[in-house]
């Protein structure tokens, strides 16, 4: 069985953190936000297939460095194409029953299961579910007994949303599906093609624990406090943190970072290399090689790689570019810095 990868888009409104890795390298704890994608196929799949259109060169390169060249293949999006006409784009790579994932998807949902009750209920294809608190803002999907979908509507009103149950961006489709999509055409799935096929049999595949679209920095926040939650703590032991750090479970840090006192936590990763000072972190993502000064304090923020904050300084719900430099004394709430 082959799989498509969904990751044509520029991330844009993850910036300024995309203007230096395409969003399927954006750190997640302790590795890129892909290594879990590709975790969806360790068993069942052959063959990966990611239509991809920003930063293609540097996602090869990170494929080939983890010995992943071989089993991957990745074919560049010119132009955008949306759901459907990424799909479409790689036609002539699917001559059988495949799985389409979006990229930025991280979930529980267990792949196995959900390719084995595709393949019992056949049809056109089936989808994953997930129940939301806020289904309007995705595809609302409506089941009758047997799991077939009678209804899908994408992104109705709050008000005309008529279930909790929403598209989870991962797809069991026949390839003749492909024959309802124009070649070189932007195409919506969800919105031109699925309500098509349901009268040919489209199933929904329920699944409970875990979702996060990776697609907002605030849902990025989400992503790595899921996992936080889920996974507990856990501190390098190439790393050094001191005795008097006060630790606020749970919480990430990778190798070679360093903590001599302070607050560190809770729901915070920090990635390779950082010298943290004497710091109070809470809430906040701080890729590799941060340098904070002394009295420094950052709250539900994201700081990018070599980032460097300036004593005396506070960060709340910021997002900082890589290798920014934040004066000392500086007091930044809500801001975004390094935007082109």
């Amino acid at each position: 069985m082959k799989a498509v990868i969904l990751a044509g888009g520029e991330g844009t409104r993850l910036h300024p953190l995309t203007y230096t890795r395409p969003k399927t390298l954006i750190p997640i704890l302790d590795r890129p936000m892909v290594n879990y994608t590709l975790d969806y196929f360790r068993e069942g799949v052959d063959e990966i297939i990611f239509a991809a259109g920003h930063m293609v060169a540097e996602l090869r390169s990170y494929m080939d460095s983890i010995g992943e060249g071989s089993r991957v293949k990745i074919v560049t999006e010119e132009n955008p194409l949306g759901t459907g006409g990424a799909v479409k784009n790689v036609e002539s790579l699917l001559d059988e029953p495949f799985i389409v994932l979006n990229a930025d998807i991280i979930s529980s949902i267990n792949m196995q299961e959900f390719i084995s009750f595709a393949e019992d209920k056949g049809g056109m294809g089936s989808i994953a579910l997930f129940p939301s608190s806020h289904p309007e803002d995705y595809g609302v999907v409506e089941l009758e007994e047997g799991q077939r979908i009678v209804r899908f509507v994408e992104k109705p009103t709050r008000e005309e949303a008529f279930s909790n149950l929403i598209n989870a961006g991962v797809y069991y489709l026949k390839p003749e599906i492909l024959d309802l999509m124009e070649p070189n055409k932007f195409v919506s799935m969800e919105r031109e093609v699925f309500p098509l096929i349901i009268q040919d049999g489209f199933f929904g595949y329920r699944f409970d624990g875990h979702w996060v679209d990776v697609g907002k920095v605030d849902t990025y926040l989400e992503a790595v406090r899921t996992l936080l939650d889920i996974k507990g703590s856990r501190i390098d032991e190439a790393s050094q943190i001191g005795d008097g750090v006060e630790i606020v479970d749970p919480i990430y840090v990778g190798p070679r970072s360093v903590k001599r006192s302070g607050r560190l936590g809770p729901l915070t990763s920090v990635g390779n290399g950082c010298d943290l000072g004497t710091s109070e972190i809470t809430g906040s993502v701080l890729f590799d090689e941060v340098r904070l000064g002394e009295n420094v304090g950052v709250t539900d923020s994201v700081l990018g790689e070599g980032v460097v904050v300036g004593d005396n300084s506070t960060l709340k719900g910021c997002v900082i570019g890589d290798g920014e430099v934040i004066d000392e004394g500086s007091n930044l709430v809500d801001q975004k810095v390094g935007m082109r």
